[in-house]
Parts: C-alpha cells; sequence; structure tokens
C-alpha cells in the first residue's frame, strides 16, 4: 500500500506538507504550484487518503444528511447539486434521503441519519412544527434549512425574497387590468406557505384589492394533481376569477390542466402564475411566468453555511435571502373583456 511519504518524495515536499495539500480542509492554504506537484503524485501512485481514520481522529462522519420530499418538484436536483459541489470541497460526502411527505418515513430517515452519526443536516422539507428537527437540534447536530422554515424559528434558513417575488408578480397581473384575482397556496402544515401568502395579501393590499378566504385555498400536497383540483373548483365557483396566483410551479401546472378542461383559454380567459421556475416551464404550453429563484446558488450557500458551522464558527447569519425576480412568459396577459 502506497504511504503518504511517498508521494512526499515524489512530489518533493515534507509528508506533513503532502497531507495538508490533500485534505480538502487545510488544501486551500498550500501554494497552488506545491498543491498541483501533490496531487499529480497522489494520482500517479495511486494514493487514497484513508478518510475514516482521519474522521476517527476529529470524531466526525464525514457525512452529511439531506432530506427532500421528493424529485417529482425539478428544482430539488439542481439544489442537490450546488449542495454536493461545496460539501465535496470540503471532503464531505452527502446522504440522500426522501420522504414522500409520509411522516414515518420522515421519522426513520431522521433516526438513520442520526444513526449514521451525520456531522449536520441540509433540510429542504420540514412542517410547521417539525418534532423531527427538534430532536436533531436537541442533540446539537448542525442544520440549515432551503426554502423552508418552522414556527420555532431557531434554524439557520437559506430563502429566496418572496416578498419581492410575490409584488412583481402581483404587480405585473395588476398592470394587465386584472382585479379579481384566486391563490393556490402552500400545504397546511408549511411555514413557507404562510409566508407566501402573507406576501400575496401585501401585494394585493398595494393596489387597494382585497381576496376573501374562499378564494385562497390551501392543498395537502403541492403537487400539480392537488393544482389541477383546487383550480377547477375556484373557476367553477367564481367564474369571475381572471388570474390565478400559484405558490408554486406544479400547482400551476396543474392549474393549466384545469383551465383546458373548463375550456377556458390561457391567457385569453385566464392568467397563471407559479413560483420558483423549475426546468422547461419554457416548453410547456402556454409557458409559464413565474418567480425564479436561484436553485443552485441556494443549495451551495446552504452547504457553505452548514460547512462553515460545523467548522465552528461563531456570528454565522442565521438567515440567508437570495434575491428573487419575475420571469414573463405566455401563460399571463391582459384581462379578458
Amino acid at each position: 500500500m502506497v504511504r503518504l511519504k511517498e508521494v512526499a518524495a515524489l512530489a518533493g515536499v515534507h509528508p506533513a506538507t503532502a497531507s495538508r495539500a490533500l485534505n480538502p480542509q487545510t488544501a486551500p492554504k498550500v501554494k497552488a504550484a506545491t498543491l498541483e506537484r501533490v496531487k499529480a503524485a497522489a494520482l500517479e501512485l495511486d494514493y487514497r487518503v484513508n478518510t475514516q481514520a482521519a474522521n476517527l481522529r476529529k470524531k466526525r462522519s464525514g457525512l452529511i444528511g439531506v432530506v427532500m420530499r421528493d424529485f417529482t418538484n425539478m428544482m430539488l436536483p439542481i439544489m442537490f447539486k450546488g449542495i454536493e459541489d461545496r460539501l465535496r470541497k470540503s471532503g464531505y460526502v452527502a446522504l440522500l434521503g426522501t420522504t414522500y411527505a409520509d411522516a414515518d418515513r420522515k421519522r426513520d430517515l431522521y433516526r438513520t441519519f442520526m444513526d449514521r452519526r451525520v456531522d449536520g443536516m441540509i433540510v429542504t422539507y420540514a412542517d410547521r412544527i417539525d418534532e423531527d428537527l427538534e430532536r436533531v437540534r436537541s442533540a446539537r447536530v448542525p442544520s440549515v434549512l432551503i426554502n423552508r422554515s418552522t414556527l420555532s424559528g431557531g434554524e439557520s434558513r437559506v430563502l429566496p425574497d418572496i416578498a419581492i417575488a410575490m409584488t412583481q408578480i402581483v404587480d405585473h397581473l395588476a398592470g394587465f387590468g386584472h382585479t379579481e384575482f384566486g391563490y393556490i397556496a402552500g400545504p397546511e402544515n408549511s411555514a413557507m406557505s404562510d409566508r407566501k401568502s402573507e406576501a400575496f395579501r401585501a401585494a394585493i393590499g398595494r393596489h387597494e384589492l382585497h381576496v376573501g378566504e374562499e378564494r385562497m385555498v390551501r392543498p395537502v400536497l403541492a403537487t400539480d394533481d392537488e393544482g389541477e383540483r383546487i383550480a377547477l373548483r375556484l373557476l367553477t365557483q367564481h367564474p369571475e376569477l381572471t388570474a390565478l396566483v400559484c405558490s408554486n410551479d406544479l400547482l400551476a401546472i396543474g392549474a393549466l390542466r384545469a383551465a383546458a378542461k373548463l375550456g377556458l383559454g390561457c391567457p385569453k380567459d385566464i392568467s397563471v402564475s407559479g413560483f420558483n421556475d423549475i426546468p422547461f416551464l419554457d416548453r410547456i404550453e402556454p409557458p409559464l411566468t413565474t418567480a425564479s429563484i436561484p436553485h443552485y446558488e441556494m443549495g451551495y450557500a446552504a452547504a457553505e453555511r452548514l460547512v462553515r458551522e460545523i467548522a465552528g464558527e461563531r456570528d454565522l447569519e442565521s438567515e440567508i435571502v437570495f434575491p428573487s425576480s419575475i420571469v414573463v412568459r405566455r401563460s399571463t396577459g391582459p384581462v379578458r373583456a
């Protein structure tokens, strides 16, 4: 088995320097030319760093648990790439688990991560009151939420600027003359749904408009099937509606299907908007107007925040907010005559 001192000899450096160069935590402190020589020597000799032994010395596992609901929301794979790209730079391995919105599966996933002694967790799916996440905090395992929050408010969060994005969507639709709005909110168990609903109400209020509770409906899950079900109900019970604002893109895709089933043209009869700007929205018919958030960058930032906390940095920001903005496509247009 190739030893570190052989790598150091081939690279012409001290073994301690070779060790620093091959450690993702300390490699940035090594001069670029030296770093390249050591990496080339390690590759030539097929040297493998014993990460397990190193982690045992540091009393760490080198593992980060990542919690997602599922991959029907196509922004999540992009977020995960950002997470993984940043974690790899510091030598961490991401363990990805999905909950499929099942409480028992979610509880088992958290327990599995804790049994594996993960060094931290990144969470993209959290309940309004999340007992599983509270147990993680009680165990003093660092965690960061992406595009989620809880009522306890004790977590670190990476969020989009919901208020700005919702304001831009409502301003865009009001500029087309829309005054009769419906809103498909997020699920009841989501604290982020509350934030979006509040932002929608505030944006509507700035135009001196009012949307009654009967026109603001929460789905069971934020899926396209639920979006279709709720939109069918809203558009049937409230034929005066000319604009449907949806709290995510999957709900909006379902709303487009509902409009088509009812024989309504979009945007001729009803304008529909989403939120998140998941991939391929420009390829559906009609292409969906939505609020765009930086999926990759938010994932990367969450991993960066977690790595710094694990390293013992203090006075870190508890909330990182990324700018978001409207992307106008053909699902929105002037109010019908």
